[in-house]
């Protein structure tokens, strides 16, 4: 079993703004929700490894990644390092 946290960020209009997990589906469940991403975890174009584009919050692309989990956990860590 692993050990998770989740960051909420809550706005001056009461607005909840988090990274989506499956440990959030039942507080999800409480009221009116939208998903939007913050960005894009994709296998590199070579089919070896895994590339982040943060392009949608206004970052860039980071490479090399050899796993899926690991450009998540990287992708998790630079969106809440940076409080987008």
């Amino acid at each position: 079993m692993t050990e998770s946290s989740i960051v909420l960020s809550i706005g001056t209009s009461g607005t909840i703004t988090t990274i989506y997990s499956d440990e959030l589906i039942e507080l999800m469940r409480q009221g009116k929700t939208t998903t939007t991403r913050a960005s894009h975890v994709e296998p590199a174009p070579s089919g070896k490894g895994w590339f982040v584009d943060l392009h949608p919050v206004g970052g860039a692309k980071f490479w090399g990644f050899e796993t899926r989990a690991e450009a998540l956990a990287f992708e998790r860590d630079y969106i809440n390092r940076h409080s987008l």
